[in-house]
């Protein structure tokens, strides 16, 4: 059996390594060094992924192609215009004129009094001697009304004239209605004319024969305003 402690000049005493059992030998293991390379270790590339081909394409993408030799880039457009200020519009906040002749606004409960008896009138919108032969041949035009048979002859001359106002019926002197028959194929006969400002133009309708009557079982009424003079 050894002592436990060896001597050493180098190191003094050490413990010396127990006896092996059973013949058994047992190698003490010895630390080695392993040198470092002076060089660092290189980094391996990652695989490229989808996302990598992306970017790839991506950036093909961005990549704007250079024009051909000999000829140069196209030059951007030239900037558009900018439009022009709109112009304040002056605002006439003055009220068309009423036109008298239009059906009357009536009040939430009131009720109007139509006429009770009306006719038929065929007033020629030339204001001509549609009896004369020049106008035989010619279409003539003419409008239809529906009128009180209590209206007189002298507002029937106010009205297709387009009187508006009181003071604009020194308008109408001069002015007369004249009465015609219609004869067929364009043909009229003359019949009683009565003068603006007269007597009878005061008169009603239903004074001078137009009765209720006249656009259902008699002929309607033909009128032209003109001037008889003219």
């Amino acid at each position: 059996m050894s002592a436990p402690y060896q001597w050493r000049a180098e190191a003094g005493y050490i413990s010396a390594a127990p006896p092996p059992a059973h013949g058994m030998v047992v190698l003490q293991a010895v630390p080695c060094l392993v040198q470092v390379p002076q060089h660092p270790i290189q980094d391996i590339p990652a695989p490229v992924g989808i996302s990598g081909i992306f970017t790839k394409i991506e950036k093909r993408a961005e990549k704007k192609p250079s024009p051909p030799p000999g000829q140069t880039a196209i030059p951007p457009p030239p900037p558009k215009p900018e439009p022009e200020p709109k112009k304040a519009s002056k605002t006439d906040n003055s009220k068309p004129p009423s036109n008298p002749r239009a059906p009357p606004p009536l009040i939430p409960g009131t009720n109007y009094m139509f006429p009770m008896q009306t006719l038929l009138l065929h007033v020629f919108t030339k204001a001509a001697s549609v009896w004369k032969p020049k106008y035989q041949s010619e279409q003539l035009h003419f409008k239809i009304y529906q009128v009180d048979t209590q209206k007189t002859v002298k507002a029937m001359i106010e009205y297709v004239l387009d009187i508006k106002k009181p003071e604009d019926c020194g308008q109408c002197k001069g002015w007369a209605a004249t009465e015609v028959y219609e004869q067929g194929d364009r043909t009229f006969l003359k019949g009683t004319t009565i003068e603006y400002g007269s007597g009878k133009a005061s008169g009603t309708f239903s004074s001078m024969g137009w009765n209720a009557e006249r656009g259902k079982s008699l002929p309607p009424v033909w009128v032209t305003v003109h001037k008889p003079k003219a």
